[in-house]
């Protein structure tokens, strides 16, 4: 555990921010002004697609994986807000950027658009010579 949580929390935050940039994808629109690039759906048990007041959500149930250019996120369930290219993500969150970096969670907020994710519930981040972990 780390002894200086707030400054695991900081590093936490600052690796997260660089950890997902853009993917473009046929099925999602493109990019617009203000707009990051779309993420991609690999897998899903469920697929639930619905409108709600105008905002137009996908439920993704049991093996959930997406991703947006080198790095993947691997949860439980996502609520992907298509038009604001983000997503809520709980159970088993885990983003992985290459063969080194993982970052766990019990859930996540993530913002295509700006490319920043928020992982809270005992939060851990490692790679191939250091595990930090917080609360």
């Amino acid at each position: 555990m780390c002894i200086i949580s707030t400054a695991c929390r900081i590093v936490s935050v600052f690796l997260l921010c660089s950890l997902l940039p853009g993917h473009a994808s046929a099925q999602k629109p493109a990019p617009g002004p203000g707009r990051g690039e779309p993420i991609n759906i690999i897998n899903a048990d469920e697929l639930e697609y619905s409108s709600l007041g105008g905002t137009r959500i996908r439920k993704l149930t049991g093996h959930v994986q997406l991703q947006q250019k080198d790095a993947t996120l691997f949860c439980d369930q996502a609520n992907y807000f298509l038009d604001q290219n983000t997503i809520d993500a709980i159970g088993h969150v885990r983003i992985k950027q290459g063969d080194t970096i993982n970052v766990y969670g019990n859930s996540l907020h993530y913002d295509g658009n700006l490319r920043k994710a928020n992982l809270t519930g005992n939060v851990k981040l490692t790679d191939s010579h250091v595990t930090l972990t917080t609360d």
